[in-house]
């Protein structure tokens, strides 16, 4: 499958799913029906570490590909492009409910950037890969 548009925004939905679907404050995620749910526990015990591994697993993935240093340098991205857009009175901050929105939606953006990220270099680099079974001769 050749990597494109499609791909990322794919990736960005699996994603979005996975954070929005752990917190969000609309009230209908993970951690609200964790602590307010009379679910049995072993349920809720089982769905949170489903929940822990798919985001631990995204965000092993962002700092595999960007590393440390990239991951500090697409936070510091994420805050300016946040400040400038603010500033520039695109977005305000009326309720907390608003500013975590923004927040869950700039984390879901970030760990899209990390985990689309060596697919993204391989592509503009121009690299093949040897375990590449698409590109028969």
């Amino acid at each position: 499958m050749k990597f494109g548009i499609y791909s990322i925004i794919l990736r960005w939905f699996l994603i979005a799913a996975v954070v929005f679907g752990t917190y969000n404050p609309s009230g209908r995620s993970f951690i609200h029906w964790a602590f307010e749910s009379d679910a049995d526990l072993s349920l809720k015990i089982s769905v949170g570490l489903v929940v822990f591994a798919l985001n631990l697993t995204f965000i092993q993935l962002t700092f595999r590909a960007l590393g440390y240093a990239g991951v500090f340098l697409l936070t510091i991205c994420m805050i300016s492009i946040a400040i400038t857009l603010w500033r520039l009175e695109f977005v305000t901050f009326y309720s907390w409910e608003l500013l975590q929105l923004y927040i869950i939606m700039f984390v879901t953006i970030a760990l899209t950037i990390g985990v689309c990220w060596s697919a993204m270099r391989t592509r503009l680099s121009g690299q093949v890969d040897s375990d590449d079974i698409s590109r028969r001769l």
